[in-house]
């Protein structure tokens, strides 16, 4: 069919982007039974806050973080061979690749949180969206929202 001189110039709708083309795919992980300590060298070796925890089957089961292990481990004086299954944090809020930067970012912003791991909706790893990528895929615009709602202080923070 012949598409009308009206329809030809007719602005195109910009498609929403999708978390799968901001994320970074590049992340490392580590499995529930590594210990602390090596969740802690691995983390140091590759100059990252946080790691994915995956399940033998590949699926995620949480997360730990450099302040998981200060606070859950050095800080409660449990020993360094801790497997880091008994540290990480389970509920985990997580975004899938299809989902659109913008929900993503929201979902970042309500849940006070600077990177969040993306899934296929096999509950398989497939990358981790971060500030860093939001910004640059999203915009200055996106990022402030983002950020000024991650760093604002909780109603409970600011009246203790």
């Amino acid at each position: 069919m012949l598409q009308s001189l009206a329809d030809m110039f007719q602005p195109k709708r910009r498609q929403a982007m999708q978390v799968r083309q901001a994320m970074s795919t590049q992340c490392v992980t580590i499995p529930a039974d590594t210990s602390v300590d090596e969740a802690a060298a691995v983390m140091r070796d590759n100059d990252v806050g946080m790691l994915p925890v995956l399940s033998m089957a590949g699926t995620l089961v949480g997360v730990i973080t450099d302040r998981d292990i200060a606070m859950r481990c050095v800080a409660a004086h449990r020993p360094a061979d801790t497997v880091v299954s008994e540290m990480l944090t389970g509920e985990v809020e997580c975004c899938h690749d299809d989902d659109s930067l913008q929900a993503a970012a929201a979902r970042m912003g309500e849940a006070r949180l600077r990177r969040m791991p993306v899934l296929d909706h096999d509950r398989h790893l497939v990358g981790v969206i971060g500030l860093a990528d939001v910004g640059a895929a999203g915009g200055a615009e996106r990022l402030h929202d983002t950020f000024q709602r991650i760093t604002t202080p909780t109603r409970a923070a600011r009246e203790a």
